[in-house]
């Protein structure tokens, strides 16, 4: 019997149909036909070992894929399966309530999910901000403390969206509430889904005013819940899609854009029926649905444009596993998925998904590498499990007993709302310690600025002096400011009246490069600062050479498009927009020549066919290069300042008196390859700019300098240390005259 069957006949009377509605949505009385499609219902196996199985599976393709991504790159997919599950099981519920009682009662059935889901999760909450709190550095904690509370109020998924599309936060590592995402998406579904249903009832009264028959009635509700089910979820993979083809940065974590994988789980489920014919083809077609999913964990990576059409294959996979039932015969799989200890995972895979990432994070954080050790990851993976049992046999199961299913709604979820109180409370307090950790930093910032100020590397200079010369630990910007200290756009001078100056830096899916000037926009003379967001770091020291050499600074910087012929990797994937912008660009100073071009471009580009062809940059640049020199405008190139290592503004607030310890040895922090320096010497009159010998030793290069902390992030050098390289900029570049 279908469950949609079991929705027989809506109570016809005036009365019944005041009390469905939306303006009162307490319940919904859906009463069945009859008896025996109630004893029908009954007869439905309520452990589901297929479902438990397929639980397992995705809670250990989503924790391989944490630990080792290198042997399982498309293991993400587990939280696709699910959804799918969720989905299911959701709306499977929903029916067998409304089997049971002949109602849906939304309080009762939001009080279940916080019975459910909220113990686990809180707890999990607490106890990863309380370590976060005493052990994570300062740089860290108040993010955290955001994550965790986003994570608490299921909102992860949207203030992950927020960060995917900063362009200032894509350096930003990963929390150990990170993947409360996919919970967050989950709640959220959980919220609109039963309203869906009660809304479908409710037209369905307002349309059956004179429908008599129960058969007109049980086509009816067919008819409009499982149109609705599948209007939203065409309409949600169509959504999906398009954001996908479109490189939007906020699809992975979409709620509208993942509804349809949940959605299909509950089209499934009003559907479904505990199959028992035809045991071979539905062993095929499990087996089909294992090797979906399968397919999707070894073929995807994190390069792959998801959810969209990609997401089809493990959504399906399960989709067909489910409506394959249990199964038997030569390609069954039933005697393995329900092995004793595949069905425990799955009995725990709630608790596996919400402790894994907070080890996985703690590792990363201590042993400062995402390639553990065999040992390593195999504590990981103990650590999770026991954590994960603990959890489900004295968290999880008590509040799955039966006083508390019996409990009043109210009770419920009032008990619910003190947890996110308090649970919140917890979070909140996290950035105390940050506080005053930040006055103390503040106050030696203050103190070495002058000092700081006063520096400025010759030349000819070969080596830096110490991090603290005076032996003051102190610094300036401090670590938990330094992302702040970036050039002053609003310096700059807009050709156009009333344009945003802030915006001179053209966003990565921008079309063209706008202009923005500095120097003395009056001067006949005209330099041009082409390039990525490194050309709009060394926009401080340039404004300031211009203004004394009395050139017109034409300003063109466009986020991750260095000025290249060649494409970058990122563009075939459609999450930047560069070829356009540059080619637009080049037209414009071919047409109008100025007097000098300056180049400065990050040096680890994503080039296309790079890995076969070194020499793709370099082909690049030269390719634009020679079309300048060809309309007589000379090349000034710079080579890259010097890369710190990976974890540099972590190291630096763990480190803060000890910045040695975060220098990044000479042989990483210089490209590998210079490609400025081969294409300048295939294109006669290009002269290079190199900074090393006043950022390092011949040993290391240092986080910093006379009192100036050298890098705001990952790549980037701060407007301090910028502005302290002025005069050695200054004497590599060029005399220029008015053409």
């Amino acid at each position: 019997m279908t469950g949609l069957g079991l929705v027989r006949r809506i109570r016809h009377s005036t009365t019944t149909r005041a009390s469905s509605s939306l303006a009162t949505l307490r319940a919904v009385d859906w009463r069945a036909a009859n008896s025996t499609q109630l004893e029908g219902a009954r007869e439905v196996r309520k452990t589901l070992t297929e479902v438990q199985a397929l639980r397992a599976i995705a809670v250990a393709a989503v924790v391989i894929y944490h630990i080792a991504p290198r042997l399982l790159p498309g293991g993400f997919v587990g939280v696709d399966v699910f959804f799918v599950i969720s989905g299911f099981l959701i709306t499977r519920h929903m029916l067998a309530e409304v089997a049971e009682r002949g109602t849906l009662s939304l309080a009762h059935f939001w009080a279940n999910r916080a019975r459910r889901i909220l113990p686990a999760s809180l707890l999990v909450i607490v106890v990863t901000a309380a370590v976060v709190g005493f052990t994570f550095p300062i740089e860290e904690i108040r993010r955290n403390g955001d994550q965790g509370l986003a994570a608490t109020w299921y909102f992860q998924n949207w203030a992950l969206a927020g960060e995917s599309v900063d362009y200032l936060a894509a350096d930003n590592v990963p929390t150990p509430f990170q993947h409360f995402w996919s919970l967050s998406v989950e709640e959220q579904f959980y919220l609109v889904w039963p309203i869906i249903l009660v809304g479908a009832a409710w037209l369905i009264i307002r349309l059956r005013r004179d429908a008599e028959s129960a058969p007109t009635a049980t086509e009816r509700t067919q008819r409009w819940i499982g149109t609705a089910f599948a209007v939203l979820v065409a309409s949600s993979f169509l959504y999906s899609v398009l954001q996908v083809s479109d490189g939007d940065a906020t699809a992975y974590f979409s709620s509208i854009g993942r509804l349809w994988e949940l959605g299909l789980g509950g089209v499934l489920a009003a559907f479904y029926r505990d199959p028992v014919a035809r045991p071979r083809l539905r062993a095929a077609i499990a087996l089909l649905g294992y090797l979906l999913i399968a397919l999707a964990c070894w073929r995807l990576n994190g390069d792959t444009p998801f959810p969209g059409f990609a997401a089809l294959l493990p959504v399906g996979g399960a989709a067909l596993i489910i409506a394959a039932g249990r199964t038997s015969g030569l390609a069954s799989l039933t005697q393995l998925i329900e092995w004793r200890p595949i069905q425990a995972v799955g009995d725990w895979s709630y608790s596996i998904y919400l402790w894994h990432f907070g080890f996985v994070v703690g590792a990363t954080t201590i042993w400062q590498t995402t390639r553990f050790p065999w040992w390593l990851k195999a504590g990981i993976v103990t650590a999770t499990l026991v954590a994960a049992y603990l959890s489900y046999r004295y968290v999880e199961q008590p509040f799955r007993a039966r006083r508390w299913a019996v409990a009043a709604p109210r009770k419920v979820l009032g008990l619910a709302a003190a947890g996110l109180v308090v649970t919140s409370l917890v979070c909140l307090a996290l950035p105390l310690r940050v506080l005053a950790t930040e006055a103390d930093w503040a106050h030696r910032a203050d103190s070495v600025k002058e000092q700081a100020a006063s520096y400025r590397p010759a030349l000819d200079t070969f080596g830096p002096l110490p991090a603290f010369p005076a032996g003051f630990p102190a610094m300036t910007p401090d670590p938990l400011r330094a992302a702040a200290d970036r050039p002053a756009e609003a310096m700059l001078a807009v050709p156009a009246p009333g344009a945003d100056p802030h915006q001179c830096q053209a966003r990565v899916d921008a079309l063209t490069t706008p202009l923005c000037l500095a120097g003395d926009p009056s001067s006949a003379v005209r330099v041009v600062l082409v390039g990525d967001s490194h050309a709009n770091v060394m926009i401080t020291p340039l404004s300031v050479i211009a203004a004394q050499r009395h050139w017109r600074l034409e300003v063109y910087t466009h986020a991750s498009c260095p000025f290249n012929a060649t494409t970058r990797g990122k563009e075939t994937k459609n999450l930047i927009k560069c070829r356009q912008a540059n080619t637009e660009l080049l037209n414009k100073l071919l047409a109008d020549p100025p007097e000098l071009l300056i180049s400065v471009a990050w040096s680890k580009i994503d080039w296309v066919g790079l890995k076969q062809d070194p020499q793709a940059g370099v082909r690049g640049y030269v390719e634009y290069w020679r079309k300048l020199a060809q309309a007589g405008i000379p090349v000034v190139a710079f080579r890259d300042t010097p890369s710190p290592i990976p974890t540099v503004m972590r190291c630096m607030t763990a480190n803060y008196e000890r910045p040695e310890t975060c220098a990044a040895p000479v042989g990483k922090a210089l490209a590998e390859n210079d490609e400025v320096g081969e294409a300048a010497a295939q294109v006669p009159g290009t002269r290079v700019v190199g900074l090393d010998k006043q950022m390092c030793t011949d040993k290391v290069c240092p986080t910093v300098i006379n009192h100036i902390l050298i890098y705001r992030d990952t790549n980037h050098i701060t407007r301090t240390w910028a502005l302290a390289l002025t005069p050695a900029i200054a004497a590599q570049l060029p005399p220029v005259a008015a053409g």
